[in-house]
């Protein structure tokens, strides 16, 4: 019984967070594997990547966990407490970094508009990796 309810919960996430979790991978895995050279890129305190763990795509520091789902869970909405349950050795520090680096790369690669709340994203990633 309780392997069946799993089974069905994974199937479930799997179909919610497919779409998104693959263009999140898509996207950083380009980045980070022209720029690595095959070699451990840490983006921050808590998100890596390493070619040898989850082909390169970003994870968080010592688990094989990635970053995407994780994101695409909070842009569906989860809770924090949600979102730990699901990813028991996450924290809740390394899941806000995770976020923050996505925010600051979308920030930058956008071009357009004045960025008012500049200032403030990045007293919030200093912040983040002074913890």
């Amino acid at each position: 019984m309780i392997r069946g309810e799993n089974m069905k919960l994974s199937e479930k996430n799997h179909k919610t967070f497919s779409n998104v979790d693959y263009k999140v991978k898509k996207i950083y895995r380009r980045r980070v594997k022209s720029s690595n050279n095959g070699k451990v890129v840490e983006l921050g305190k808590h998100v890596v990547s390493d070619p040898k763990i989850c082909h390169g795509y970003l994870t968080f520091k010592g688990t094989r966990i990635m970053v995407g789902p994780v994101l695409a869970a909070l842009a569906e909405g989860r809770n924090k407490k949600s979102i730990l349950r699901s990813w028991p050795r996450l924290t809740w520090e390394a899941v806000q970094e995770a976020q923050m680096l996505a925010v600051h790369r979308l920030v930058f690669d956008f071009t357009g508009g004045k960025r008012l709340w500049l200032a403030y994203l990045q007293d919030a990633m200093e912040k983040t990796s002074k913890n």
